[in-house]
This record gives C-alpha cells, structure tokens and sequence, in this order.
C-alpha cells in the first residue's frame, strides 16, 4: 500500500494550501478549493471495497442487491437529466467512456446515445455485475489512472468520480490522452465533510466552481465548454456541479 503524500499547492491552481480547524483538511484562499488528506491510500480504499460494494453486492446473483429496488427509478431519472444537461454535446456518431461505471444506470441510458460506449470501474463486482445489467458494453476493471491510452473516444464521462481520486492533476492528463473531444465531469459541491482520519468518506477532494474550471484549464488541455450548479435532488441527492471540458 502506498500512502497518500500531503500535497503544499492546491491542484486546481497551484496556490499554496491552507491547514483549516477541520483535522485533516486544507483550503485553497485562491479558488476556494478543498483539499481531505486521508493518510492511506485512496485508490486502495476503493479497490478493496471500502464503499457501499461490500454491503450491496451479492456474490452468488453477481448483482448488485439494492438494485431492484424501486429506487433504482428513481435514479435512472436523474441519469436522464444529467444527459438532458450535457446533450447537445452528445451525438450517435460519437463513441464514450464511463468511468467508475457501478451500479451502470448511466451506461443503461447512454448506450442510446452513442454510437458505442465502454464501461470501467476499479472493483471487479462491477464488471459482473454489468455483464448482466448491459451485457452488450464491454468493460474494462482497472483504476482510472492506468486505462490504456490506445483506444481513443469522443466522450470521456466521470460522474462522481473525481473527488476520490488523489492525484487530480494525472486525472486530468489522463482524461486528455483519452478523450477526442469532450470530458463530462460530475462532482458534489457544498457537502458535509466528517473527519477523514480514520472516518473516511472517499472523497479527497471537494470543488467549487472555479476549483473545478481551473484543474482542468489551467495547462492549456482543455477550454470550459459548460458549468452549472444543480439543486439538490436534480442530479444527485444533494448539489452537484456538472460541466463539459473540450480538449484543446
């Protein structure tokens, strides 16, 4: 296991960071960026299962239990308005990404958007899980840092993905080296954060708008194509900030 390093310099804007009243917590004066140092690793945290996977998934049914409830409805709805934000940047010409896939709502529903989609996710429960929920998507299990950069795709999508990733500045690389043209990012904004140490909630790192526009604009690889704030209850159970990076 590799132990998370503290990070001096905000990864959004390279300002120094700031140690806040909360253990464990930095902020960024300049962009207003958040900064959890959880002192283990991360990317280990979640491939070990350290999320809802352990509880929810069924090893027999290699489904995912919380699945046919009648929640799940409501949820797919929510995938719809995420779609319905980003759509005139979609097309059936296009090929797509998912990132951190799960329980594959939005592969359901994408997978009638684009020409094709793949799936990816850190947890092997995912990937069968997914080969009975969208059989005809192929997935990729690794960590999204070391997906292969030979297959390019038009549409790169990470629906809170990027919060739990540790190093957002190789997140952003990554996502310029496979995508063609458009990243989707989705991440919280203006949640509660408990203490990380050792109560970790999985997130690393929590973003404002500007945080956001910055990590992904700052070295030139993108340009901001779309950013919005949603209400709570629109695209997630609390606020959300969506946007749409086109690679330069």
């Amino acid at each position: 296991m590799i132990e998370n390093t503290l990070k001096e310099l905000c990864p959004c804007c390279e300002d120094s960071l700031k140690l806040t009243q909360i253990p464990d917590t930095y902020s960024c004066p300049a962009c207003r960026h958040i900064y959890r140092h959880y002192y283990l690793s991360a990317s280990d945290y979640h491939s070990e299962g350290g999320d809802y996977r352990q509880k929810e998934y069924d090893e027999t049914a290699k489904t995912f239990n919380t699945f046919s409830l009648e929640g799940a409805s409501a949820r797919i709805e929510k995938v719809k308005t995420q779609i319905s934000h980003i759509s005139k940047f979609l097309s059936k010409n296009q090929t797509a990404l998912e990132i951190a896939s799960g329980k594959g709502f939005m592969l359901h529903e994408a997978k009638e958007v684009f020409k094709k989609i793949v799936g990816n996710d850190i947890h092997p429960s995912v990937a069968n899980h997914n080969k009975k929920y969208n059989p005809e998507v192929d997935f990729i299990v690794c960590d999204a840092l070391e997906l292969p950069e030979e297959d390019k795709y038009d549409v790169v999508l990470a629906f809170d993905v990027l919060e739990h990733i540790e190093d957002a500045s190789r997140f952003v690389e990554k996502m310029w080296a496979l995508t063609k043209e458009y990243v989707v990012i989705q991440v919280p904004v203006d949640r509660i954060m408990p203490p990380p140490n050792p109560n970790f909630d999985g997130h690393v790192h929590y973003f404002s708008k500007d945080s956001l526009r910055k990590l992904f604009t700052n070295k030139l690889l993108f340009q901001c194509e779309y950013i919005y704030k949603s209400k709570r209850g629109e695209l997630a159970n609390g606020p959300e900030l969506i946007a749409v990076f086109k690679k330069i």
